[in-house]
């Protein structure tokens, strides 16, 4: 993640219970623990590989996903 430029972050998915989806079966245990479950169709993210970045009014703040591809996004 960069922002202005300048990389402020880097991450791997395995900081995330070592795997993404590690996150997302422990989701379920919880959940299920208390009746409930995760719906066919609901989105549920994994969490964050990275620290939040201040998107300082005027940065351009970049996320490179690699073979994934980038987002990008400039903040007034």
């Amino acid at each position: 993640m960069s922002r202005d430029g300048e990389v402020e972050e880097t991450g791997l998915s395995a900081g995330v219970l070592n795997n993404p989806l590690m996150s997302v079966a422990w989701l379920a245990q919880r959940l299920a623990t208390y009746g409930h479950r995760i719906e066919a169709g609901q989105v549920i993210l994994s969490g964050s590989f990275i620290r939040p970045i201040e998107a300082i009014p005027g940065s351009e703040i970049v996320g490179d996903f690699g073979t994934f591809g980038h987002v990008s996004c400039q903040f007034e």
